[in-house]
């Protein structure tokens, strides 16, 4: 069997979701899979692999075809130059006769090369990681015209990533069909020892928008004494802005700020962390999409505090390896931070149960479950 994996983009970026994307491409090349990823130009291969702390894998091949954006008033995008490309590269490959099939996870890849499925004459595996059609309609959000659900009846198989999602796809969309939930993974533990020191250290590590909770987080730290919290991600101007409330709010000399961290350097970074933070609040998609820091989490074998979202209850319970706070509410994100702080044997508890967690959510176990999904869809 060989994958071909189309991704409109360049990687090395910084998103979880390009993490999801070559871990997922390795994992499945470790499970004996020939793999072949389409990107935009980026760097090296070898360059690529080694950014995420990979390294070359016989079976897995990065193609980068060439891409061109133009900014301003006459500006265009690279979309339409990719796909053109992308579709001559992959009938190129598909030339040698051997069994393949197709698996993309975004929708305007998607819906271009579903055109041609009948030329291809391969199997179309879906992955899907936001739903425009129940996205709010406002400025922070997609508007739902991008057809998403006729990708979604002419793809052989969708692939979600929590039960929640399956959920609202069948609810909103009747005649979906075919849908497999496969959830995340993260990276093998990366335990190591660390005495709490004078202060508490909490630590979030991901992207800055609004959905994701900082200023929450920064009420919540608001009322707390003795604790540091630290957040590792966000572009520059995230970064300047929150670094200005933390100020107007009395709390810079201990709500740090360290920008991003390259996924290859993060373990060094987070050995220090007395527990991690998902103050997520309840809108837009954080309530169903997979959050990549509850699996990532869970390796470093400490605590994890969040709030109560339906996404998060599929990978962490409460007592068991986390704390969960009532959703949106700064004052319980708080009370659990506290509670933890102040209680070492909690602490001792719920990472264990986080390690524990850890061995269902394997990067491997992923492949495998890939690779049922990928032989069904083929079958039928």
């Amino acid at each position: 069997m060989r994958i071909i994996y189309p991704v409109n983009k360049r990687l090395v970026t910084g998103r979880a979701h390009d993490i999801l994307i070559i871990k997922t491409c390795y994992a499945l090349a470790e499970a004996g899979i020939d793999v072949v990823l389409i990107i935009g130009k980026t760097m090296p291969e070898e360059k690529i692999l080694s950014y995420y702390g990979l390294r070359p894998h016989k079976n897995l091949k990065i193609i980068q075809l060439p891409v061109l954006r133009k900014r301003g008033r006459f500006g265009f995008s690279w979309h339409f130059i990719f796909n053109r490309f992308c579709l001559k590269k992959i009938s190129d490959i598909l030339s040698d006769g051997k069994k393949s099939l197709l698996y993309i996870s975004e929708l305007k890849t998607a819906l271009f090369l579903l055109k041609y499925k009948k030329r291809l004459k391969i199997p179309f595996f879906y992955e899907i990681h936001g739903l425009y059609a129940v996205y709010p309609d406002d400025k922070n959000y997609p508007r739902a015209d991008l057809k998403e659900g006729a990708v979604f009846s002419l793809s052989d198989r969708l692939i979600v990533t929590t039960g929640k999602l399956s959920e609202i796809i069948k609810e909103t969309y009747h005649d979906a069909k075919n849908i497999a939930v496969v959830p995340l993974a993260a990276d093998k533990p990366c335990v190591v020892g660390h005495t709490m020191q004078e202060n508490f250290k909490v630590y979030y590590v991901g992207q800055l928008y609004y959905e994701q909770g900082i200023d929450l987080l920064m009420e919540a730290a608001g009322k707390i004494e003795g604790a540091q919290f630290h957040v590792i991600g966000g572009k520059e101007n995230e970064v300047a802005y929150y670094k200005n409330a933390a100020a107007q709010r009395n709390i810079a000399d201990r709500f740090f700020f360290h920008g991003f961290i390259k996924p290859s350097e993060l373990d060094k970074k987070l050995k220090e962390a007395d527990c991690f933070v998902i103050p997520s609040r309840e809108k837009g998609k954080m309530n169903y999409v997979a959050h990549t820091k509850s699996y990532e989490y869970l390796r470093y074998g400490k605590p994890i505090i969040s709030f109560r979202l339906d996404s998060v209850l599929e990978v962490l319970r409460d007592g068991y390896n986390s704390l969960l706070a009532d959703k949106n509410d700064a004052g319980a994100l708080a009370g659990c931070i506290r509670r933890l702080k102040n209680d070492g044997e909690l602490r001792r508890r719920l990472s264990d149960g986080a390690l524990k967690t850890l061995e269902g959510f394997s990067w491997a176990k992923r492949a495998e479950k890939l690779k049922q999904v990928f032989a069904a869809g083929i079958k039928s």
